[in-house]
C-alpha cells in the first residue's frame, strides 16, 4: 500500500492484493483522522490565571481552540475587588488575567476586545505574553462589578 506525499493518504499499488472495500475504508479512515485534526476543538475551563484584585464570577473562564489550535476563543467572567478609575475614558492598564501559552496571540500581535459590566463599557487588549489588560472605559468600574469580555482571533 502506497501513501500520498503530502497527506499520507493510502492508495493501492499495482502489486497489492485486490481489496476494494478495504482500500476505500483505509482511505476513509485516513481522511477522517486528518479532518478531525484540522477541525477538532479543545475546550478549557481554566485557560490561564486570574490576577490579583480580580476573582472569577459565576461563569468563570473559558478557552476554546479550534481548527487545530488556529482559532482561539476566550471568554472571561470576572469580578473586581476595587474601583477602577477612568480618567478621560482611560484606565491605568490593569492586568486581570494571563492566558496559558496555547491561548496566546502570536508574537508581535495584540488582540483588542470590548468588555461590559452592565453599567460601563470598555476595551482592552490581549498581548502576545497572554496578558489580558483592561485599558479604557466609559466611566469608573465600581468595586464588585461583573466584568464580561470575549475575544476571538486567529493564530498562524
Amino acid at each position: 500500500m502506497g501513501t500520498t506525499a503530502n497527506r499520507s493518504y493510502p492508495y493501492p499499488e499495482t502489486t497489492d492484493n485486490i481489496d476494494v472495500p478495504g482500500d476505500i475504508e483505509a482511505l476513509a479512515d485516513a481522511i477522517d483522522a486528518d479532518v478531525e485534526t484540522a477541525t477538532g476543538t479543545t475546550d478549557s475551563n481554566d485557560p490561564g490565571a486570574v490576577q490579583a484584585g480580580f476573582t472569577l464570577w459565576t461563569l468563570g473562564a473559558k478557552g476554546t481552540l479550534a481548527l487545530g489550535g488556529k482559532l482561539v476563543q476566550v471568554w472571561l467572567d470576572l469580578n473586581n475587588a476595587s474601583t477602577l478609575t477612568a480618567t478621560s475614558g482611560n484606565l491605568s492598564d490593569t492586568t486581570c488575567y494571563v492566558l496559558d501559552a496555547a491561548y496566546r496571540p502570536d508574537a508581535d500581535h495584540y488582540v483588542p476586545f470590548s468588555f461590559n459590566t452592565g453599567a460601563v463599557q470598555g476595551s482592552g487588549q490581549i498581548g502576545p505574553d497572554g496578558v489580558v489588560s483592561l485599558q479604557a472605559a466609559t466611566g469608573n468600574v465600581a468595586s464588585g462589578s461583573h466584568i464580561r469580555l470575549q475575544a476571538v482571533y486567529l493564530k498562524a
